[in-house]
């Protein structure tokens, strides 16, 4: 019992001394000198990173662990919001030969769910292997940013990329910091996307590769649009407006691929309204974005102070940059990404937290700005970075270790896998399933859902629903079609009774014939962990023969 205990200790201490044993050792001949006075062979022997591909080998490795401490620590949680119920059951659909939007609504990109149907079919429809998947699609992109650093700086280039890259996954490694949504995986083309264009090579095709890239992340997250004013940026900057013509055509390749897909199978209508209409009306609705900024810098000072500190000290070093540098000779990259992001934040309209995933990929750039700063400088990023490590990572490794540990007992009690499987006995043959909540059943099912809007808040959104209607995919009265047709299953919540009057979702509402199944058994024990925000209520009917 003692060696279960001992291991995450163990396994903190190398997490943690590795960190430092890259920082110190990264080309600081000083600190070199003052190890090698301590007789370790290696340092002694005058051991340092020499050459990109062994520092990126290194930093590879140590952004791996660290992204699986603090990614892993959430295992055994089935989800961590419902909106990822809605895109596997989408992917899903693609994996049977569908398009996205043909047969079941969501409002992402189709590559999105596309991207989603690959790792789907990677996982073998594993709900755990699937997220551990994704969490490599994080340390891509943290890779990413590193490589985005070390091109474009000269000094101190290794430190800059490290704790870059670092404090991305710190940032994504809050408690809502799901590395699932949409934002991900557009920052997965959109960051090798500006790595092409900042190389700043005379090869011809990498501007169309990177248009190409940058087109497929549009694909993913209509919004990401908006950073084609920081491309533009990028080629006056380095005098190259010519390539635009080359930029442009990359991004029409994959644009034009996927609209000839659509309109192979009649589904211009459904295409066009997905990526222009419905997105453009849905950033004229109203909300409280100034309190859920609040709302989420004071849920990162609650995670971690010192990740709330990096941010201040950023932003009142680069305040006094561009005061004292009156002729804005710098990098402006990275200030105009950030307020791209703000900009996007405000059109998402909604002001969920995941929509400030693009703010905190370039508040991680800010170095590119900043490449010739004193040494001080980097000192209070390594010392912040330090003290992020210790105060997140011993409690995080802990969990983590428990959970990969125990991956099939973690699976084997995920709620909805075992409710899902007591519906399956309910029947013989096929059936069918009305889901107003709670869709994860479904992809565990694998089965459609009997309506065409997957995530019961859109049919609360006006500017979404009015437009499919308007197109013909759903009629006014959906909600009492859907449940006319007394499908086999019906699922709610109390949450959606709430948000939807159109249907209250109680037994007294439905038809007659109807049984409500006693789900509490599923969420009571402490073994069962579902949502990572309050656990929400489930309201399960079976249709009785």
């Amino acid at each position: 019992m003692l060696i279960f205990d001992l291991n995450p200790v163990f396994f903190t201490l190398g997490a943690v001394g590795f960190s430092l044993l890259i920082i110190l050792l990264i080309d600081d001949k000083k600190i070199l000198v003052t190890f090698s006075k301590f007789n370790i062979p290696l340092i002694k022997k005058g051991f340092h990173i020499k050459g990109e591909k062994s520092f990126f080998r290194l930093l590879f490795l140590y952004l791996a662990v660290l992204t699986f401490i603090l990614q892993g620590q959430y295992l055994d949680f089935e989800t961590i919001d419902a909106d990822v119920h809605t895109y596997l059951l989408i992917g899903n659909d693609v994996l049977r030969g569908s398009l996205p939007y043909e047969n079941q609504w969501d409002d992402k990109g189709p590559i999105f769910y596309i991207f989603y149907a690959l790792l789907i079919f990677l996982s073998n429809k594993n709900l755990i292997v699937f997220k551990i998947l994704s969490d490599i699609v994080l340390l891509f992109i943290a890779i990413g940013i590193a490589k985005l650093i070390y091109i474009q700086n000269k000094d101190r280039k290794e430190i800059q990329a490290l704790v870059s890259s670092s404090f991305f996954i710190l940032f994504l490694s809050t408690p809502w910091g799901s590395v699932e949504y949409s934002e991900i995986f557009c920052l997965f083309f959109m960051c090798p996307s500006f790595y092409l264009i900042l190389k700043n090579e005379s090869n011809k095709y990498l501007i169309l590769y990177s248009g190409i890239l940058y087109g497929l992340s549009t694909l993913v997250n209509q919004g990401a649009g908006i950073f084609i004013i920081l491309f533009i940026y990028l080629f006056y900057k380095f005098n190259k407006t010519n390539n635009l013509v080359k930029f442009i055509a990359g991004f029409l390749i994959p644009h034009l691929a996927i609209f000839a897909l659509y309109a192979s199978k009649s589904l211009i209508d459904i295409y066009f309204s997905t990526l222009v209409t419905i997105p453009l009306e849905y950033s004229t609705q109203s909300f409280n974005l100034i309190y859920e900024l609040t709302v989420f810098f004071r849920e990162t000072l609650f995670y971690n102070p010192y990740l709330y500190l990096v941010v201040i000290f950023l932003i009142i070093f680069s305040a006094f940059k561009i005061i004292r540098n009156k002729s804005f000779d710098f990098d402006l990259f990275p200030y105009i990404g950030i307020l791209l992001s703000v900009v996007f934040f405000f059109l998402g309209s909604t002001g969920y937290k995941h929509h400030l995933i693009f703010l905190l990929f370039f508040i991680s750039l800010i170095p590119i700005a900043i490449p010739n700063s004193k040494k001080s400088y980097y000192w209070v990023f390594i010392i912040l970075l330090i003290s992020s490590l210790a105060s997140l990572i011993p409690e995080s490794s802990k969990k983590s270790f428990s959970n990969l540990t125990n991956l099939e007992e973690i699976y084997s009690n995920y709620p909805l896998r075992e409710l899902s499987a007591q519906i399956n006995n309910q029947f013989d043959t096929s059936f069918t399933v009305f889901s107003l909540d709670h869709s994860l059943i479904l992809f565990y099912l694998d089965i459609k859902n009997e309506g065409y809007i997957i995530h019961p808040t859109n049919y609360a959104e006006p500017s979404i629903y009015n437009e499919l209607v308007r197109i013909g995919r759903i009629i006014p009265d959906e909600l009492p079609l859907q449940i006319s047709k007394k499908p086999n299953v019906i699922i709610c919540s109390q949450e959606i009774r709430e948000l939807l009057v159109q249907v209250n979702c109680e037994v007294t509402d439905f038809y007659k014939g109807y049984r409500k199944i006693d789900t509490d058994l599923f969420f009571s024990s402490k073994k069962r962990t579902f949502y990572k925000d309050p656990y929400r209520s489930i309201d399960l009917y079976i249709r009785r023969n």
